[in-house]
This record gives structure tokens, C-alpha cells and sequence, in this order.
């Protein structure tokens, strides 16, 4: 499993967790280990971060191939 699989499923863990007490540890945590690393979104930013993470759960994403292959469709090329 590579790193990148391997964030993208702790991130869908954590996405699941409602325990406040372990999201904060989990945040100490990260904090502690890595305080340069912490990021800071806008409400704006956080809300289609979320809106796109639910679709994805929802399947209702479309491969960069099917983008292209529609484009290419609408577009007459």
C-alpha cells in the first residue's frame, strides 16, 4: 500500500469519528508530531472539501478520462 492509499484511508476514518475526546487527541497528536504541517482552510474551502468527499463516497465522481472524452465530444474535436 503506498503512502498515498494510506492517508486517503486514515482520512476516511477520521471522517467517521464522532468521539470529541479522541479528535482531540488525535489532534495533539498531529500537533505534536508535525505543528509545521497543519493546515488552515477557509469555511468556503472546507465546505466543497466536504461536499466533494461526500460525493465521493456516493460514487458520484466521473474518471479524468470520461471528463476528457466528453469534453473532446462537446467541444467537436
Amino acid at each position: 500500500m503506498t503512502t498515498g492509499e494510506r492517508k486517503q484511508l486514515l482520512f476516511q476514518r477520521l471522517v467517521a469519528v464522532n468521539d470529541e475526546r479522541l479528535l482531540e487527541d488525535i489532534e495533539a497528536l498531529l500537533n505534536n508530531r508535525c505543528p509545521d504541517d497543519v493546515l488552515y482552510f477557509s469555511f468556503e474551502l472546507r465546505d466543497k472539501i466536504d461536499n466533494a468527499l461526500e460525493q465521493m463516497q456516493c460514487k458520484e465522481v466521473v474518471s479524468t478520462e470520461e471528463v476528457e472524452n466528453r469534453l473532446s465530444r462537446w467541444s467537436g474535436k
